[in-house]
């Protein structure tokens, strides 16, 4: 049996491992770093004009009231931190307990307070996000400092796919820019000589525009409309190509088909299907009324446009086509019998081409 010193003992010795350990643990807390819950200031005003841009959650109706109580109770409904620029305010005569009448709904918050910002009385003033904040100011004073913003452009970029079955493409900004430079506030750039605005192209697909208040709304507005007119466009391609039609073309060959002619035209065919968007683009059209022929000196494609445009590319690509018949992009030929003799047909050895490219060559 344990005596009363040796359980004594014991216990003092559990309290102070306990002890030590408590402290241990206390000291490494203190020492770790706290996670931050803070957001960026890029984050918090990219969170403002997120808001801005978002439809109003309820209708704003005033009739009248006090400028000031209609931001408070926007800075309630909202979450965003809205803060008067009183000096730039008496420098045009404006009260924040102005009053101000508006019944508006259905529309973004940021286009609702530039309508609010055409009442009478109130024509000089704005918003503009600083310092992560919604500040209201003056049109005068937004426009006295230069802004620089990131803006995403790559969907808007003119692109141009090297091959009709490669996914990258080569990406010109210098188009885009243009537009700026041409058509927003043209004498705010500095390239153009006649302002302090500066615009910059980072791959990928980001433009980096400093310039002041009012140009970036209106850079924001084109590049909006240029979106939703591009998803115009594209809907309107994809209608086209649900309602594309088969056509039949032929092409003239350089080729000598050996002794297994059958067996390399079959060959000429199952390339041909594999190398082209042969079923992913026949939305509409039967397979019945799609297919290829190959005759002893040409060949008759009959598939939508967008096919025979890839199957002239290919045959291109393998040297088959008699190239005195055919410019690049000619679109095929009519089918005439082939009278030149000119230049020696190509040997056309499927078999060893199929070969090199099951070895992954």
């Amino acid at each position: 049996m344990m005596s009363k010193l040796v359980r004594f003992l014991c216990y003092t010795l559990m309290v102070a491992v306990g002890f030590f350990s408590t402290q241990e643990c206390s000291a490494q807390g203190r020492n770790r770093p706290v996670p931050s819950t803070r957001k960026s200031p890029e984050m918090a005003a990219r969170r403002i004009a997120d808001i801005l841009a978002q439809p109003l959650r309820r209708r704003l109706e005033y009739a009248p009231e006090q400028l000031d109580v209609v931001f408070d109770e926007i800075q309630e409904d909202y979450g965003i931190p809205i803060v008067f620029d009183k000096s730039a305010l008496d420098e045009v005569a404006i009260s924040p307990e102005a009053e101000v009448s508006i019944s508006l709904d259905e529309i973004s918050l940021r286009s609702a307070l530039n309508l609010m910002f055409k009442e009478p009385g109130l024509e000089d003033l704005c918003c503009i996000i600083d310092n992560e904040v919604l500040l209201i100011t003056t049109e005068d004073r937004a426009n006295e400092k230069l802004l620089t913003r990131v803006y995403r452009v790559d969907d808007l970029l003119s692109t141009m796919p090297r091959r009709f079955n490669e996914t990258r493409h080569q990406e010109d900004p210098g188009t885009l820019i243009n537009v700026l430079l041409r058509t927003v506030e043209v004498n705010s750039w500095a390239k153009n000589s006649t302002g302090d605005g500066e615009v910059q192209f980072y791959a990928p697909g980001m433009l980096l525009v400093t310039q002041t208040h009012f140009v970036h709304e209106k850079i924001e507005s084109l590049f909006d409309q240029m979106r939703v007119t591009n998803q115009r466009i594209a809907a309107t391609s994809a209608l086209d190509e649900s309602k594309a039609v088969a056509a039949t073309q032929g092409f003239v060959l350089e080729v000598d088909f050996g002794e297994n002619a059958e067996q390399e035209k079959l060959q000429l065919t199952e390339a041909l299907k594999k190398s082209v968007q042969w079923s992913d683009s026949a939305a509409g059209v039967s397979d019945d009324d799609v297919w290829i022929k190959v005759l002893p000196d040409r060949l008759l494609v009959r598939h939508v446009p967008l096919v025979l445009a890839q199957v002239e590319t290919v045959l291109w690509d393998m040297n088959v086509l008699d190239r005195h018949r055919h410019s690049r992009g000619g679109g095929g030929i009519d089918i005439v019998p082939s009278t030149s003799d000119a230049g020696k047909p190509a040997n056309l050895d499927l078999a060893e081409d199929s070969a090199a490219g099951d070895d992954g060559s």
